[in-house]
């Protein structure tokens, strides 16, 4: 496959797949990332590119422009997704202390989103990378944003991240995500997924988030 991006072509082969998610595949070409969206998906409109320069911060990997065919460019993220960091193997090179600087860092992002009117909507273990101990906000475009408000009707949620309780994205759903991915993160357990809740079938997770059935009440 052949893309263009700011007049340059770069011919992309199976090596330079990465991944593939609910809006496009991934091909990792030197320092850049290219997601080439699936036939069918809107691009984000620019508007919503240009509030998002707003957030343009180390933490959070915001576009550098289209690609042709319909696509964005971003940098490489040479790091790993959060929800591969809750194994025993790499918390055995992985001190709290490090993981302080995570927990503060992501919360700052979020607050900083709320604070410019931005919704994340799905954060979730895999749209939050982790390179060295700073977490690094990706997929950002599918944020919500003044004017390009989303619901739940409409939004692709994480299950395991989205606040069952509420209808409504917002600061709330946010928080109660963040709260998750991290809870997770230190532990390695999901806190609505783990232990025997009474009353509670082992597939019934989702049931718990919307009732408050944490482990500790578990």
């Amino acid at each position: 496959m052949e893309i263009t991006f700011k007049g340059e072509r770069y011919n992309l082969t199976r090596d330079n797949y990465a991944a593939e998610g609910g809006e496009g595949k991934v091909y990792h070409y030197d320092d850049f990332a290219f997601k080439v969206f699936h036939t069918g998906v809107k691009l984000p409109d620019k508007k919503k590119i240009d509030l998002l320069e707003s957030m343009r911060r180390p933490e959070v990997n915001l576009t550098l422009g289209k690609i042709k065919p319909e696509g964005l460019a971003y940098n490489w993220i040479d790091g790993r997704p959060l929800a591969e960091c809750v194994t025993d193997d790499f918390w055995k090179t992985f001190s709290y202390d490090r993981a302080e600087k995570v927990a503060v860092l992501s919360r700052e992002v979020v607050a900083a989103a709320h604070s410019n009117s931005f919704s994340l909507v799905d954060l979730n273990g895999g749209n939050l990378m982790l390179k060295g101990d700073t977490p690094i906000f990706i997929d950002v475009e599918s944020w919500s944003a003044k004017g390009f408000e989303s619901d739940y009707a409409t939004a692709k949620i994480s299950p395991a991240i989205r606040d069952w309780r509420e209808k409504k994205i917002g600061i709330g759903a946010d928080w109660f995500a963040w709260a998750i991915v991290i809870f997770e993160f230190y532990i390695g357990i999901h806190p609505f997924r783990a232990g025997n809740a009474p009353g509670y079938g082992k597939k019934e997770w989702q049931k718990r988030m919307a009732d408050g059935m944490s482990v500790f009440k578990a």
